[in-house]
């Protein structure tokens, strides 16, 4: 039996990331074994393990499945809220972008158990207009590749950009990931430190009205995004206690591109700015725009090295895939992107290298590769308790998603959620008007009966209908021409007074 040291020494561990497997096989064994209950005290926590269902109680949460996985994330979520002294509001929030860190990290990996590529980093100065250049008068800086081993976060925390930085890339170049990477590592400053600012990831595609300032904006998308209220949000960016990490700045529209980045600079420069900020963007859409973000630093992300393409088939055991690229220059140069190069590792079985090889242009050789990766996916046995839809259709699955793609497209989205598709979004044109137009006449059909009631019982029945009538016809062709909701809203108010 462990005495009390050695447990906080494995729950330390287990807090700290540097929990062995040992650790965790000692942990279960003891809290299956600890009295009848199988409960023992961690700090002011209640911890057990139900003998039916072998779920994980903590306190008043219950987490499925008794694995060493569940057990060491549980215990880890528990231990961090028990060290830290912020408020609960702040706590929940920050295991909220934890969990949507990790879950995301998780899927921009191609196969299990395997680690995020360092990749490399070249400091580009003149794509940022930094507040301090101001003061100094200096010549063009130039561009510095940083070194192999140089992680996001120390770039992030270097004394020249601090905690104000852009991260430029092409596209598939890891920008996002590398964003998760760096939340990753802020998430657990702040768990340590509760004066640290807690990161919370916001996309800048669903910023469409001009005008509108990013303090103002970006209230309503946290509070849809993470369970707080709109006013604690409007207090902890008063306090200066966000973080914000704002991605997709290449996914708006070309026109308010621009606009976006005065906007950012305004928020930048407001009496309670926030300490620290990340944007993010593809190179090309942003060196396009005449303005440059007022920030502190920014870097590009360069494409993988042999060497890292390399390591990283040999650590997913796909050495015989990087004896192929090695014979194919244009495979090898396509896999320097890491989308592609996890694409490839995904449907390397599925690939045939000599029709690969037979293609002459670039977009073929893209087509072919995407066609892969899109059957790959949709071949995986996919179910859904709540749905007897059939997902092996491959087919019909490609016709549902070219579809999406186009709505989103449409409406110059870059997100689907199935709560934000309403009905009228389905449709296409033609039925559309015809949405419109029974729209319209359900309407003028409420309207007249409105001023029926009002009249009918005054005057004659004809004289009523044909006053109705006419109001009716006028007031639906103003609403048809102006297309504003709001009018029929006021219109109904005036009649219902």
């Amino acid at each position: 039996m462990i005495n009390s040291n050695q447990l906080m020494q494995i729950l330390d561990r287990i807090a700290n990331d540097e929990e062995t497997k040992e650790d965790i096989n000692v942990l279960r064994q003891l809290l299956r074994a600890v009295n009848s209950q199988n409960l023992v005290q961690l700090g002011k926590y209640n911890v057990n393990i139900s003998k039916d269902k072998g779920d994980i109680h903590i306190g008043d949460r219950i987490y499925q499945g008794a694995d060493a996985d569940s057990i060491k994330e549980a215990l880890r979520e528990v231990l961090q809220q028990q060290k830290s002294n912020r408020p609960r509001k702040e706590q929940l929030l920050l295991t909220d972008v934890r969990r949507e860190v990790k879950a995301r990290l998780k899927k921009s990996l191609p196969l299990k158990n395997t680690v995020l590529i360092n990749l490399g980093k070249e400091l580009q100065p003149d794509q940022v207009d930094c507040p301090y250049d101001d003061d100094i008068l200096i010549g063009v800086k130039p561009n510095e590749l940083l070194a192999n081993k140089t992680s996001i976060l120390e770039v992030f925390e270097q004394d020249e950009i601090q905690g104000k930085l852009l991260i430029l890339g092409k596209p598939g170049s890891g920008k996002t990931t590398a964003i998760l990477e760096l939340a990753q590592n802020l998430i657990g400053l702040a768990w340590e430190n509760p004066l640290e600012p807690i990161p919370v990831l916001v996309n800048l595609s669903s910023w469409k009205k001009v005008r509108q300032p990013i303090s103002e904006w970006i209230i309503p998308q946290l509070a849809k995004k993470y369970p707080v209220s709109p006013n604690d949000c409007r207090q902890w960016l008063k306090e200066q206690k966000l973080l914000p990490i704002l991605d997709g700045l290449d996914e708006l529209e070309s026109s308010l591109q621009q606009p976006c980045i005065e906007a950012i600079n305004v928020f930048l420069n407001e009496e309670r700015p926030p300490l620290h900020i990340v944007i993010c963007s593809r190179n090309e859409e942003y060196t396009s725009n005449k303005i440059r973000l007022k920030l502190n630093g920014a870097i590009s992300l360069q494409p993988l090295t042999n060497e890292q393409i390399q390591n990283y088939l040999t650590q997913v055991q796909h050495i015989p895939l990087w004896q192929t690229i090695l014979k194919d220059d244009k495979l090898l140069e396509l896999v320097r992107t890491p989308l592609f190069l996890s694409i490839t590792i995904l449907v390397y079985q599925e690939i045939s290298i000599e029709k690969w090889q037979r293609l002459k242009s670039k977009e073929e050789r893209l087509k072919y590769l995407w066609d892969s990766y899109i059957d790959r996916m949709l071949m995986r046995q996919t179910k859904h308790k709540h749905s007897n839809y059939n997902f092996s259709n491959i087919k019909q699955n490609r016709i549902w998603l070219v579809w999406l793609a186009k709505l989103l497209q449409l409406k110059d989205k870059v997100e689907f959620t199935v709560e934000e598709l309403q009905p009228f979004e389905t449709l296409d044109y033609n039925f559309q008007k015809i949405y419109i137009q029974i729209l319209w006449l359900i309407t003028g059909l409420i309207i007249l009966l409105i001023l029926y009631l009002r009249t009918g019982f005054v005057h004659e029945l004809s004289q009523g209908i044909i006053i109705s009538s006419t109001v009716t016809v006028v007031l639906m062709f103003v609403i048809y021409k102006v297309g504003n909701k709001i009018i029929i809203v006021k219109v109904l108010q005036y009649l219902l007074c």
